[in-house]
């Protein structure tokens, strides 16, 4: 499949989003953005986690972090081990629930969209003159409905929300 194939699908698609999906898919996003800045956050405090726990008397020195640790009046160096081990596990469980947010979201909106599709598609069969219902064996087009949209979501549409994703943590 070409590029322009896939931009035309994802025009189409778009397009046929209501208002209160389109929204949702905004939601994902933000989500997403939310979800890899606290990506970033944890993992760029893992070495100065790493370096707090293995020696902490850097942290009393540094000239950067001394006026935290006056503000935050800690005096020795288990109370910095404690403190920084509780400041990252909590980065770390917050990192997680956004990441769980967004696969809420993400899941909901995928199968809203495959819902919103099937009743387009059932909808559309309803709608049929009865000429062309009786040319078509309309059980056979039903019964295959829930299975051409699954296959839809499954493969096309599930994957394109997770490279999305995984483009956005990546650049992030």
């Amino acid at each position: 499949m070409q590029a322009k194939q896939i931009r035309e699908y994802y025009k189409k698609l778009w397009i046929l989003l209501t208002k209160q999906q389109k929204n949702k898919f905004k939601v994902v996003l933000l989500l997403l953005v939310i979800s890899s800045l606290f990506e970033i956050l944890s993992l760029g405090s893992l070495l100065p986690f790493i370096t707090a726990i293995v020696s902490p008397e850097v942290i009393f020195e540094n000239e950067y972090t001394r006026p935290i640790v006056d503000a935050l009046e800690w005096s020795t160096k288990e109370e910095v081990r404690i403190y920084l081990t509780v400041i990252y596990i909590s980065i770390i469980v917050l990192t997680a629930l956004f990441r769980t947010m967004l696969k809420v979201y993400e899941v909901r909106f995928i199968y809203s969209v495959g819902a919103m599709i099937s009743r387009n598609i059932y909808k559309s069969y309803l709608l049929r003159t009865y000429s062309e219902y009786l040319l078509s064996n309309s059980s056979e087009i039903l019964s295959d409905l829930p299975h051409k949209v699954g296959e839809l979501i499954s493969s096309w549409l599930t994957p394109s929300i997770n490279i999305l994703v995984a483009i956005v943590l990546s650049i992030a």
